[in-house]
């Protein structure tokens, strides 16, 4: 078959725009004739590739739109855009057929609509890019029924919502018939003279317009739900198979990992390796793609195995230095309870401590005798001199706040209480005397040069940073110290214990009064700001000691060591405590005759309501 020299004529080029008019009449690109250098290198690749492109056109036209017309439509559209020549051999209209074919092959896809040609239909349907602005612009929007791709700035710009319809411009409704204000001529189609017979009769002429562009609306909403359920069809199918595409390459990934010892860190880093770039791509892999994202891949698994073990490197010590604890609670159990001892987050810094525990290797378990042994180890210089330190801290406290020289005595005195802010004031333990402020675990909690050892251990080193000491706590405490007919110079708050002072809180307006015992009554006149105590009578205050013994009470204990006072066992949370009152001592009402506390254990109970009026039985009290 002879191929076809000619170019098509002018009138047949339909889709072609305005400034492409040239394009058809193109021939066949001419390859230049240039002399080749050493540097010509891109250019001849260039100059070949042209070769081979325009070698497309030696065959016939006909032979050309056949394999044309097998392609996809969005791959046809890209075609079209490669240059002017084949811009104007696809976009006349002796191509339409081979768009027709093109779309033919698309699954379900509805016909093209009446106001848009193939190469139109195309591009709204195919095409990645805004139609306002052009390529570049990522996340398109496609609104079928405005015929328009567009991004979300273009969406906002080019649509209206609802609201804004009637301000588009102001109407006037006009008296005349529309043919006086708009210019007319004469058709001669069918139309046309249909409505020419009904021009006559103005219902008759609205009539027959509103019909006519109902049946012009259905028609395109007909045509845009069709486009719309296939979209959705199409983007449903895309999703599935990209679904398929993206397991396929994980799985493939994690077979070349398994083929290079990874099995087992697969299995336990599986969620971290799901959501890698690399791996989550949705791209096929193939042995070119493995080879170049292999050694990033091997090393993030290769990262994850480190973290891991490096976390469960911790949480193992976190575990041994809990054990480290227990040992040291059974110490303390064994101590005076007057005593003072460091709390355990000063302990776990002593460098046998640490080795024992974090260089031990993680499948090596350690008993609790060699726990014990390690709290035994320990020097009892080590507690001296971290008194020393910590009573120098304090000392500083004061000595800053009192603007004067303060003794070592003066710690002891009663009326020396300290603040921890980083407790709530309604916190019974956010004001403490000396020396309970010492062997408190809440002290030293936040404090950013405890951090490291907190986070490699879990728990907090004893430190005064965020300690206080003012002269109005001072003040305060000193003036109950006068109303317990003591000598705030002289009495420390071991007297002040053995003395046991109640105080009484009366409101007129108020039907309960409160009881208050040394040194809580302190804190609850910091924490209020209003000191409406006074001194509850002895013999009163003997017989409220005695009912207090029988009432029930069981307070909520988290991390304070609590002493059984019936066997030797102890405790550092309520429930457990409460349970073995119940279960090996029988106790059905757990009083504070039950348990006790350390030194450093918050005065409990905190304070006792009982009626402001009349005669007060023992069944009357309650403990708040």
């Amino acid at each position: 078959m002879a191929r076809k020299s000619r170019q098509p004529r002018d009138d047949d080029q339909e889709f072609i725009d305005s400034e492409d008019d040239t394009a058809a009449e193109e021939g066949r690109p001419k390859p230049s004739k240039r002399r080749k250098t050493s540097r010509s290198d891109k250019r001849t690749r260039g100059t070949r590739s042209r070769k081979r492109l325009t070698a497309l056109f030696d065959f016939p036209l006909d032979v050309v739109y056949e394999i044309f017309s097998h392609l996809h439509p969005a791959h046809l559209l890209n075609i079209s855009r490669t240059n002017k020549a084949l811009r104007g051999t696809l976009m006349q209209k002796s191509a339409r057929g081979v768009w027709r074919l093109s779309f033919e092959g698309v699954e379900d896809l509805p016909p093209v609509p009446d106001d848009l040609n193939e190469p139109q239909y195309a591009r709204l349907l195919f095409d990645k890019s805004c139609m306002v602005l052009l390529p570049g612009t990522q996340h398109v929007y496609c609104r079928l029924g405005a015929r328009l791709r567009c991004c979300k700035r273009c969406l906002e710009s080019q649509f209206l919502s609802e609201g804004q319809i009637p301000n588009i411009a102001a109407l006037s409704r006009y008296n005349r018939h529309f043919t006086d204000v708009l210019p007319t001529f004469k058709v001669t189609d069918r139309r046309g003279d249909e409505f020419s017979i009904k021009c006559g009769d103005p219902e008759r002429s609205v009539e027959f317009i509103e019909n006519t562009m109902r049946c012009a609306f259905r028609k395109e909403e007909v045509t845009r739900e069709a486009l719309e359920e296939w979209d959705a069809m199409r983007q449903e199918m895309r999703s599935a198979e990209l679904i398929d595409i993206c397991r396929n390459r994980k799985e493939a990934i994690y077979a070349k990992l398994r083929d290079l010892g990874w099995d087992e860190e697969i299995k336990k880093s599986i969620f971290e390796l799901e959501y890698h770039p690399l791996i989550s791509k949705r791209q096929p892999l193939t042995e070119r793609g493995w080879k170049k994202i292999q050694h990033d891949v091997v090393g993030y698994i290769t990262t994850l195995r480190d973290e891991r073990l490096r976390l469960e490197r911790l949480a193992k010590n976190k575990m041994r230095y809990k054990g480290f604890s227990d040992a040291y609670d059974d110490y303390l159990a064994s101590q005076p309870p007057e005593a003072v001892f460091p709390t355990v987050g000063n302990l776990v810094t002593l460098d046998h401590v640490r080795i024992a525990i974090e260089e031990t290797p993680i499948d090596v378990e350690i008993t609790e005798e060699t726990y014990r042994k390690l709290v035994h180890e320990i020097p009892k210089s080590f507690y001296t001199e971290w008194r020393e330190k910590a009573d120098a801290q304090l000392l500083a406290k004061m000595t800053k706040a009192l603007g004067g020289p303060i003794n070592k005595s003066d710690l002891y005195l009663a009326s020396t209480f300290f603040k921890n802010h980083m407790t709530p004031s309604i916190n019974p333990r956010h004001t403490r005397p000396y020396p309970d402020i010492l062997a408190d675990p809440l002290v030293g909690v936040g404090d950013p040069y405890g951090a490291e050892v907190h986070l490699r251990t879990g728990y907090w080193p004893w430190l005064a940073t965020w300690i206080s000491f003012g002269p109005a706590l001072q003040a305060t405490a000193r003036d109950f110290i006068v109303r317990a007919d003591a000598d705030p110079d002289t009495a420390t708050h071991k007297d002040m214990l053995l003395k046991d002072p109640w105080f009484i809180h009366k409101k007129p307006a108020r039907e309960k009064s409160i009881l208050m015992r040394w040194p809580n009554v302190v804190n609850h006149v910091t924490m209020s700001a209003s000191d409406l105590f006074e001194r509850w009578p002895e013999e009163r205050a003997a017989v409220t000691r005695r009912d207090l013994t029988t009432l029930s009470w069981q307070p909520y204990i988290a991390d304070e060591l609590v002493l059984c006072t019936h066997c030797p066992a102890h405790f550092r949370r309520s429930d457990k405590l409460y349970e073995h009152l119940t279960d090996v001592h029988d106790k059905v009402r757990i009083t504070c005759k039950d348990f006790a506390f350390r030194c450093g254990g918050t005065m409990y109970p905190q304070r006792i309501t009982m009626p402001s009026h009349g005669v007060v039985t023992k069944g009357m009290l309650r403990i708040e």
